[in-house]
């Protein structure tokens, strides 16, 4: 870039940049970004170019981050879209270390949002934003449609323009921040939060910006943005860390913003079009045609006959071995079983129990309670063990469990059979290997939690109660005893943090479960949960 430039950086009328275009006059300065009016030098055509010079020098990127964000930029250039400023060219760092966008001067032609807001002295109605959600949505799904995303959105980069008693929009500067300068020197108030702590992007950052927006236009206020004056790691630690305050605004339209807002991408809208849609928009001109070169497609490199020849038989090969693996395995889950093990309660069984009959009311109490001691299924009635027949007991229901004999009455020892035994096939005579010791099986259970729920200033319904259980179970392994501190702010329930254990208050999943699973009318002003751990069943 060949430019005369003060101390300061700022561009004088006259200047020469890039050796294309000319500098006319200075039109405003905002952080660290200025816009000036210029002219294309070979047809006088008017543009706008918006210089940044980053404070202490030029930002450090890696070759691959930088030729990145030249790529995007160029596949920015092609992209048409009647609410998109048509961008002309992004010199991504000169040797100065400065960035300049040069795009459509749609300034000089409207006002931004936040112009607009602060010229009607009040905050939009439902069916205005409604309006503005619809024409800024079909912008960015026509941009994400060709993976080019903004991630520097706010009122300030969207210009709107009367027309004939109706609006029209359109979103500047896309593109001009790559994901990780966006985080250092973008607005922070309207950034995702994946954009602020350096994770991976996609279209929903850009659904979480549009939200933020909205909500700034119905409530008059910004979401996340104390002042003007406020430190930047103020208002990030805030995006990261807190809900806006709700609005009184109509069921579907709260409902909508509330996941849009989600500092969870999971929990947010798959597109655009699904949040439009759930605001209540018209989303039938969400397909525009855009006018894309397409990129040349690769040339493929020739396959060898060596692969043409082996493949097939690789993938013969790899078939054969699963259905060995597959024979083995049936082979060895029918055939390889241990066999049951089978007891011969014998016939004194058969004394015993007239015995016990023929006794007295408190010796017949003593006889009941030495029957229920025996581990016999329902299946096995009392004429099969009068009879002396053998018995096969299941040591567990669930999968892999084996049989195991019964135990024996109480207090009577089991007696070796006098008829002869039943043998694993079915024939007569002497059994197939020795019985062993009489073994009792008893599953051990692991430690279950105990949930107290308690509100104050009403009750919850049974629903509301089964949901805000089930949002506890979204929290992994906290530690045992906690206690959880819900406040009702209209009608939503909001973590306090006075009382509440550290696990759920930095838990964005259980805030937001608590946000879509408690549905109806919220009574209570506050509600209080508390897990304690039970004891552990004995073996």
């Amino acid at each position: 870039m060949s430019a005369k430039v003060t101390p300061i950086g700022t561009l004088r009328p006259g200047d020469i940049v890039a050796g294309r275009y000319r500098v006319e006059r200075f039109l405003q300065r905002y952080l660290h970004e200025e816009s000036y009016a210029v002219r294309t030098i070979t047809d006088g055509r008017p543009l706008l170019l918006k210089l940044i010079a980053w404070p202490g020098g030029a930002p450090e990127l890696s070759p691959s981050e930088l030729e990145s964000w030249k790529l995007h930029v160029s596949r920015l250039v092609q992209l048409r879209h009647p609410s998109l400023s048509q961008t002309s060219e992004l010199i991504a760092l000169d040797g100065d270390g400065r960035t300049c966008l040069v795009r459509e001067p749609v300034e000089l032609e409207g006002q931004t949002l936040a112009e607009l807001l602060h010229g009607l002295g009040r905050p939009l109605t439902e069916p205005e934003v409604l309006q503005l959600a619809t024409l800024i949505g079909e912008a960015l799904d026509a941009a994400h449609r060709q993976e080019l995303y903004h991630l520097s959105l706010s009122l300030r980069r969207i210009v709107v323009l009367q027309e004939q008693g109706s609006w029209r929009v359109k979103l500047t500067d896309f593109g001009l921040y790559p994901p990780s300068l966006a985080a250092r020197f973008a607005e922070p108030g309207y950034l995702a939060p994946e954009v602020l702590s350096g994770q991976p992007v996609d279209a929903r950052s850009d659904q979480f910006s549009l939200a933020v927006i909205l909500y700034e236009l119905l409530s008059g206020q910004p979401a996340f943005i104390g002042g003007e004056d406020e430190p930047r790691e103020v208002v990030v630690q805030r995006v990261l860390a807190e809900d806006p305050l709700p609005l009184l605004l109509s069921q579907k339209v709260e409902l909508a913003l509330q996941r849009a807002l989600s500092r969870s991408r999971g929990v947010r809208y798959p597109q655009l079009r699904d949040f439009v849609t759930a605001l209540g928009g018209d989303v039938r001109g969400f397909s525009p045609p855009t006018q894309t070169v397409p990129l040349a497609p690769r040339p493929r490199a020739p396959v060898e006959s060596f692969f043409r020849l082996w493949l097939p038989m690789v993938q013969g090969a790899l078939w054969a071995l699963c259905g060995l693996g597959l024979l083995f395995g049936f082979k060895k889950l029918v055939w390889d079983r241990k066999p049951p093990v089978y007891v011969d309660v014998g016939h004194d069984l058969d004394e015993q129990i007239d015995a016990s009959v023929a006794s007295s009311d408190g010796s017949a109490q003593d006889s009941d309670a030495a029957t229920e001691n025996l581990d016999v299924p329902d299946e096995v009635s009392a004429p099969d063990l009068r009879a002396g027949k053998p018995t096969l007991v299941d040591a567990g229901t669930g999968n892999g469990a084996r049989p195991v004999a019964t135990k024996p009455v109480s207090g009577v020892a089991a007696q070796p059979a006098k008829g002869p035994a039943l043998r694993r096939d079915g024939g007569i005579g002497e059994p197939d290997r020795p019985i062993g010791p009489l073994v009792t099986v008893s599953p051990n259970s692991e430690p279950a939690v105990q949930i107290d729920v308690t509100s104050q200033e009403g009750k919850l319904l049974p629903a509301q109660e089964n949901g805000l259980r089930m949002c506890l179970r979204l929290v992994r392994k906290p530690t045992l005893p906690y206690r959880v501190v819900l406040e009702n702010i209209g009608g939503t329930l909001y973590v306090s943090p006075r009382g509440t254990a550290d696990a759920f208050q930095t838990s964005s999943d259980f805030r937001d479960c608590l946000k879509l699973r408690i549905s109806g009318i919220v009574i209570p002003k506050v509600v209080t949960l508390s897990g304690k751990a039970k004891g552990k069943t004995s073996p």
